[in-house]
């Protein structure tokens, strides 16, 4: 029997209770410098502005009663919009975070990645994405996170990533001399039940 494939939403119009935002590109009124929002479905979108290494990360709170089993999470997806300027495939980052002591995000926990220096890092060319994003254009970005390997470095050869027991967050970090800004939407998790 196959396996029926579920959404956890982190952020459609607001942010899911059981998750919290950080970082240093984070915009929490879903705005930016006066600019309206825009939206792929709804009415607000979540505004990241920044330059190379500013980033925003999603963690989920130690008081939340979700769990994300690395064995049960397939990966993450969200719409990826750049509103006035184009954005190359090499500058913008996304990376998962997880952990084998906790289900939950704790900043410096370091006991799934053994010695690494962090989790998998996938820029946009990583995803399967093989051109830039327009500016006014909505993408639907996939993170499977079965497929990806540990790349620190981005020009070393990949090791294959090693398993943890929890997903325990991810952050989206700007790179490649992108400075502008841009929107997330309808930003989830996908899970087999």
């Amino acid at each position: 029997m196959p396996q029926q494939v579920v959404t956890l939403t982190l952020f459609d119009e607001i942010l899911n209770s059981n998750w919290m935002l950080s970082g240093t590109a984070l915009n929490e009124d879903g705005s930016s410098d006066g600019i309206p929002t825009v939206s792929h479905s709804g009415e607000t979108s979540l505004a990241l502005t920044g330059e190379e290494g500013k980033h925003v990360i999603f963690q989920l709170r130690s008081s939340s009663q979700v769990r994300l089993p690395r064995d049960r999470v397939l990966g993450l997806s969200f719409w990826l919009y750049s509103r006035e300027k184009t954005l190359n495939f090499d500058q913008l980052l996304v990376e998962v975070f997880g952990s084998d002591k906790v289900h939950y995000w704790v900043k410096g926990d370091d006991s799934a990645v053994i010695g690494l220096e962090t989790f998998t890092g996938r820029r946009l060319y990583g995803l399967g994405l093989n051109r830039a994003l327009e500016p006014d254009t909505w993408i639907r970005i996939e993170i499977l996170l079965d497929p990806l390997v540990y790349d620190p470095n981005f020009d070393e050869e990949p090791v294959e990533d090693l398993p943890f027991e929890f997903v325990t967050g991810f952050s989206v970090l700007f790179a490649g001399g992108f400075s502008g800004t841009i929107y997330l939407d309808e930003v989830q998790v996908l899970m087999v039940e």
